[in-house]
């Protein structure tokens, strides 16, 4: 199979996840929202956000490192595999304390520290799951790997909303997750012994150690970019309170729906770009030019016309009780942009093995927004936090690009943005205008939007003839094949 039919593939088979995903988790966020209110929403938030933090001293950024080494060479699969979870069990034993010894000193209501204690378990039952779905998809086998996601979700969304039924809390909704986790756990662990890598419990000191000091630099950009990215909920609960939680996060849940279509989309280019940096550099440009523009080709227009359209969308999915969310949505809906901006120059750093530098990004972005935070909230709550997310993400992403280009290369931001800007200020204007002397319907809205956006990337011929060899293979459109040209894009190779 060749590398685009792979990706492809693989990325058909992650998205068709992250969809229904995607879907489920927000309607399970709307229905706790509608059916508890921003107090107790907020709470839940807060529970799930805190637990979260607590991943990172189990996981050691050692998924990273099996992923781009077993690419290189399935025959590793066994060695990393077994070696991983083996020193993953024992940090679950030694991070169960501190999470009871985190949590007494928080201070938080007793059914907010009993759900953090419940999706405490979940997360370091779901770390060990993790270890096997990047098995799958080191090996590039990806459909393993949505399945599995999908019904972890499905599972987690059917069993809240019977609990929301019956009127039970957060802390049987925190039961949920763990259940359903629990689950998916045992069939991951199921499909990888039969079709991949039989784990066992081994632990070879030395090997264990240069894993651990190849992942240093993962470890801590994994957890400066999981405080830039989830502290601001901690730091909103603890100074402001559970509604301003609330209010924030339902936007945010839907400003963070975008973030897992990039993580999928380059997941599946990882592996590819890891290969590539040994063998292949000229095609590893390519794949990061093309990586880029088509993120930007989405994000740039979800950015905009969130922002146009916030003050239809909250009240319709949240209800009016929601209202002050549309405003942090106007702001953390920029996280689109600079998300599909960030994520490939930040997973770039990891295929040419400056991963280091990950962590450095990493760290200004989470100490900045900390920084941010401890003067926006006390004044601005929501607001503040919101636009300290964003800045934050500004300076993480001109960082990042600095040092690829330094050390690889420098991506021509101003060639590769200059049509998509252009096509989204000319569909955000006529969105705008129907918007406000028209009483048109939110999807008809969207609707026309996309078509006025697309019609404009082709008018400004936004495409190459790369491009279009792209989207043939994966549309089947035969009348978009070139047979008089060649191209430079030879990963259908």
């Amino acid at each position: 199979m060749s590398t685009v039919n792979k990706i492809i593939k693989n990325s058909i088979a992650l998205y068709i996840a992250w969809g229904l995903g995607a879907f489920s988790t927000l309607v399970l966020n709307i229905s706790i929202a509608r059916k508890l209110h921003a107090v107790a929403f907020g709470k839940y938030s807060t529970a799930f956000v805190f637990a979260n933090f607590f991943i990172i001293l189990v996981n050691l950024g050692m998924n990273e490192i099996l992923i781009r080494e077993v690419a290189r060479d399935k025959s590793l699969a066994p060695k990393y595999l077994s070696n991983i979870i083996s020193v993953r069990l024992l940090l679950c034993v030694f991070v169960i304390p501190i999470i009871l010894i985190s949590v007494r000193y928080m201070n938080y209501s007793d059914d907010t520290t009993y759900a953090i204690l419940i999706f405490g378990i979940a997360i370091l039952i779901s770390s060990l799951n993790d270890l096997f779905l990047v098995t799958f998809r080191a090996f590039e086998n990806m459909e393993w790997e949505a399945l599995i996601t999908v019904f972890i979700k499905l599972l987690t969304v059917i069993i809240s909303l019977v609990f929301l039924y019956f009127n039970f809390g957060i802390v049987e909704l925190a039961s949920a997750f763990l259940v359903a986790i629990t689950v998916g756990f045992i069939l991951s662990n199921i499909v990888c012994t039969k079709k991949f890598s039989n784990p066992r419990l081994e632990i070879d000191l030395f090997f264990c150690w240069k894993v651990l000091k190849d992942s240093l630099p993962f470890i801590f950009s994994n957890l400066f970019i999981m405080f830039y990215m989830k502290i601001d909920i901690l730091m909103l609960s603890k100074m402001s309170g559970e509604a301003n939680v609330g209010w924030y996060n339902a936007a945010a849940s839907l400003s963070n729906t975008f973030g897992p279509m990039v993580f999928i989309f380059m997941s599946v280019l990882y592996p590819v770009a890891s290969r590539f940096f040994v063998s292949r550099q000229d095609q590893l440009i390519i794949l990061y030019e093309k990586s880029f523009k088509y993120l930007i080709l989405i994000g740039l227009p979800l950015s905009a016309g969130t922002t146009v359209l916030a003050h239809r969308i909250i009240p319709l999915l949240y209800g009016d009780n929601f209202l002050k969310a549309a405003t942090v949505l106007q702001i953390l809906c920029w996280k689109f942009f600079l998300i599909a901006m960030s994520r490939p120059v930040l997973y770039m750093l990891a295929s040419i093995n400056k991963q280091k530098f990950m962590a450095i990004s990493g760290g200004i972005g989470a100490i900045l927004i900390i920084i941010l935070n401890l003067y926006a909230i006390p004044t601005f709550q929501e607001i503040g936090a919101a636009v300290s997310v964003v800045f934050a993400e500004i300076v993480v992403t001109c960082v990042s690009w600095y040092i690829v280009g330094r050390y690889f290369y420098f991506l021509p931001f101003h060639r590769i943005l200059f049509k998509p800007v252009l096509a989204t200020v000319i569909m955000a204007y006529v969105v705008y205008q129907i918007k406000n002397y028209m009483d048109t319907n939110l999807f008809l809205l969207v609707f026309l939007g996309a078509a006025v956006y697309t019609i404009a990337l082709f008018l400004f011929n936004a495409f190459d003839e790369d491009d279009l060899k792209i989207f043939s293979k994966i549309f089947r459109f035969s009348f978009l094949k070139s047979k008089d040209k060649q191209v430079k894009f030879n990963l259908f190779e």
